[in-house]
């Protein structure tokens, strides 16, 4: 039981840490993508919408 909290933890620390790393693009994403800033924030939602859905999707396929 212990292992499985610790892989839950250091899965759900990795996944937290990725998403983090979104953040600091969100300024560089209008010119990037070459959209008004409405738009590309619908990018980094659908990113995070994704990752939300991908990480319980894994967990309950067993």
């Amino acid at each position: 039981m212990a292992t499985v909290v610790a892989v839950l933890t250091l899965a759900g620390t990795a996944v937290a840490f990725v998403q983090s790393l979104l953040f600091p693009i969100v300024p560089l994403l209008p010119r990037s993508l070459d959209a008004p800033p409405a738009d590309t924030a619908w990018a980094v939602t659908g990113a995070l919408l994704c990752a939300a859905l991908a990480t319980t999707g894994d967990g309950t396929a067993r």
